[in-house]
């Protein structure tokens, strides 16, 4: 941690603060059932909490990645504070998605997860990750037992205590938009009486939404 006092706050939902620093990891979907304008809405979003985290928290680390044909760290959680210039925002600001599906490929889910878990370890000594994941979640490969796969690999984070996946559900161009959203919920919690999705009461991430999901989110890692 950069604060030197050893001591872990527990909040409400079983989020967990270290020394009042919020750690964030945000997981953009790139693949080829994602329109340019749903990836746009997901980084205005991300930028939304993480300014809205900057102005209530001591100190707000973050990091992204990019998943299409493959997982992609975009920047570490070493790279930026909140008071870097440029920084986070400007990070963000500056991802591109081509808007011809032409070689935007889903990634195996497994991969993006195993990323995930990577990244995670970095964090380590730092506590609990806030991993937003903005994802249409419709898993590939999308066998039934790839997907409980995958599923038992993202609620084993969770169970360890490194991370805490909140999904903001993305419209799948394809039509898959009903089994995305089961599964994502299933991947941001193993308990199904505990929904981690937003837009909280169900559909996708849109124009007329984007202000509300970001501050639930902001208000669920904050622990208002």
């Amino acid at each position: 941690m950069i604060l030197n006092i050893a001591v872990l706050i527990f909040v409400a939902c079983n989020i967990i603060h270290v020394n009042g620093d919020v750690n964030l990891m945000f997981v953009f979907d790139k693949s080829g059932s994602i329109s340019v304008g749903s990836f746009e809405l997901s980084k205005e979003v991300a930028i939304k909490i993480y300014e809205g985290l900057v102005a209530i928290e001591d100190n707000v680390l973050a990091s992204a990645l990019t998943f299409s044909v493959k997982p992609k760290i975009m920047f570490t959680a070493d790279k930026y504070t909140p008071t870097s210039d440029p920084g986070v925002v400007d990070a963000i600001n500056a991802f591109t998605m081509n808007p011809s599906k032409s070689g935007r490929r889903q990634s195996n889910t497994d991969k993006v997860l195993e990323m995930i878990n990577e990244e995670l370890e970095r964090w380590a000594p730092n506590g609990n990750v806030f991993v937003v994941l903005f994802y249409d979640g419709v898993l590939f490969p999308r066998t039934a037992i790839k997907r409980e796969e995958v599923i038992k690999m993202a609620n084993d984070m969770e169970m360890d205590g490194s991370a805490n996946i909140l999904g903001v559900k993305l419209k799948n161009g394809n039509g898959n938009d009903p089994l995305g959203a089961k599964d994502l919920k299933r991947i941001a919690s193993g308990d199904p009486e505990q929904n981690d999705v937003f837009p909280s009461v169900g559909g996708n991430l849109n124009a007329e939404n984007k202000d509300e999901v970001a501050e639930a989110i902001v208000n669920k890692i904050s622990g208002r």
